[in-house]
């Protein structure tokens, strides 16, 4: 029988389990402690461990009946920038993932990967032109963060951001990336807070439906780049499966359902994607929808000849879609390396198993998991908007230039709720979505002097 992984575990199933064995629910906490809170790599190098635990774990581990999700650090590549540190971690049937830490001012983020390869096929993505090999187990993606962790602890640095777009679409491998997000945000634990973390999709759509339908506590960002099927589709082959009438639609229901903002990513590629004319269909695409739009440039990558825009040509996209009133951003770059052995080369000069990958010219490959997969790559996630400035969620996690554009008023559906006002954050107007009953008061009381004052109702 195949060992399982106690890195694998919630909290409620590893009390479950040590329950089961005989051992008290006080030694679930202990164990959780030191796996999750402590993030120790040999839970027996703990002195203080209480004797029935520890002959537990010794005939546990000991037997092969569990293990853990420890992956031995294959290679350490420091970005060119040195803000940026590259991992490949090794998985114990041999394969590797990347995970990369991204330093920014007072913060550090981690990017987090979910599956080895990819089935989306994104052709401007390294990780996409490698093709899908398995998903990965919540231990696995949850090894990654205390990877992380431990990095940024010698330094004498807290990791406190997450985002769900390293290798792999999250959206494709739902389950057990809800799973670990459980075990990441466990109050006992790890804890870095729901709104911390984003899942970046391609535009999974059943995972984008299914997101809203359990309305999860995580910030949702969809990765567009197109404005038109034909344009999507010749990018983003995942398209074919969902287009964008039908991903469109399933954000529409994400609004809707959680009253919750989507972050778009449109990745800027000259002379395909960069012009005045895409950032008006943009503008025209989106809405109706509750949306902040994230500008990326261009990554390059082997299999890719296509180029990053100009400043110039980047710099107007943004500004043309302020005007249509969308809050926008530029991303900081991030993660160019001198060095350029990204781990998705090796897979890329490595033949694929029968039934792996996706076929050159071909549709998105069935995973082999009964699940026919074929298009978008996902990343949604958030439950509830955090006070302050919802524009800063996202950005906060990733780094990006902020920019805001206009109040947002005189946009059909932009989150702006009949009788409310926005708000001024950090000396900008900004719509809120929804105040709070608190909020609500103070509004009343301010209007109330106001009006006292002799001076014109309103809010701030």
């Amino acid at each position: 029988m195949d060992s399982r992984s106690l890195h694998d575990l919630t909290f409620d199933q590893m009390e479950a389990l040590l329950t089961s064995e005989g051992l008290r629910p006080l030694h679930a906490k202990t164990l959780w402690n030191t796996l999750q809170y402590r993030s120790l790599a040999d839970p027996l190098s703990r002195e203080d461990l209480a004797p029935p635990l520890r002959r537990w774990l010794e005939a546990a581990l000991g037997s092969g009946t569990w293990k853990l999700d420890v992956p031995p650090l294959n290679l350490d590549v420091p970005s060119g920038d040195g803000l940026t540190r590259k991992s490949l971690l090794k998985l114990a049937d041999n394969q590797e993932i990347e995970t990369v830490i991204m330093g920014y001012d007072g913060r550090h983020t981690a990017c987090i990967s979910t599956q080895a390869g990819c089935a989306m096929g994104c052709v401007f993505c390294a990780t996409g032109q490698m093709g899908f090999v398995r998903h990965l187990r919540p231990g696995e993606i949850v090894s990654q963060v205390h990877h992380a962790r431990r990095v940024l602890a010698e330094q004498g640095k807290r990791l406190r951001n997450l985002v769900f777009m390293g290798m792999g679409e999250p959206l494709h491998n739902y389950d057990a990336v809800m799973t670990a997000l459980d075990i990441i945000t466990h109050t006992s634990g790890i804890n870095i807070g729901p709104s911390k973390v984003s899942i970046s999709t391609v535009g999974v759509v059943p995972g984008i439906l299914r997101l809203a339908e359990e309305n999860r506590p995580y910030n949702l960002a969809v990765s567009l780049h197109a404005a038109t099927d034909e344009e999507r589709s010749a990018i983003v082959p995942a398209n074919q499966r969902w287009p964008l009438p039908d991903l469109l639609a399933a954000c529409h229901r994400y609004n809707e359902q959680t009253g919750r903002r989507i972050f778009f990513a449109w990745t800027l590629i000259h002379g395909v994607n960069d012009t005045p004319e895409h950032a008006k269909r943009v503008a025209e695409l989106l809405r109706g929808l509750d949306a902040h739009v994230n500008l990326i440039p261009l990554n390059r990558t082997a299999g890719y000849e296509g180029i990053e825009s100009a400043e110039e040509a980047a710099n107007e996209f943004h500004q043309l879609l302020q005007e249509a009133g969308y809050p926008c951003t530029i991303r900081q770059r991030r993660g160019i390396f001198d060095h350029c052995r990204n781990v998705a080369r090796r897979y890329i000069q490595r033949p694929l198993e029968p039934g792996q990958g996706r076929e050159p010219g071909g549709d998105v490959a069935d995973p082999g998991d009964g699940r026919a997969v074929a298009a978008p790559a996902g990343d949604p996630q958030r439950h509830r908007q955090p006070r302050g400035d919802p524009a800063r969620a996202l950005v906060e996690l990733v780094g990006h230039r902020v920019v805001l554009g206009p109040p947002l008023l005189e946009r059909e559906g932009a989150g702006q709720r009949a009788g409310e006002r926005p708000f001024e954050v950090a000396g900008r107007p900004f719509p809120r979505r929804r105040l709070g009953e608190h909020q609500r008061r103070y509004r009343d009381k301010r209007q109330r002097q106001k009006a006292e004052l002799g001076a014109p109702k309103g809010g701030d």
